[in-house]
């Protein structure tokens, strides 16, 4: 969501390549990437507390 928002509006200032827009996007992307990877390590956890998958 947050990147339909943001991004229309500063595309010109990442498609000229204003190192502060390009460190923000990579900010975010690293944010996200590392959110995601907090999840499936979450998700690990608790299926293995939880016995694993039973089959």
């Amino acid at each position: 969501m947050l990147t339909q928002i943001e991004f229309p509006h500063l595309y010109w200032q990442l498609f000229i390549l204003n190192p502060g827009i390009v460190a923000e996007v990579a900010l975010r992307n690293a944010v996200l990437a590392a959110m995601v990877v907090v999840m499936l390590v979450t998700a690990a956890r608790e299926n293995r507390a939880a016995g694993g998958l039973e089959g």
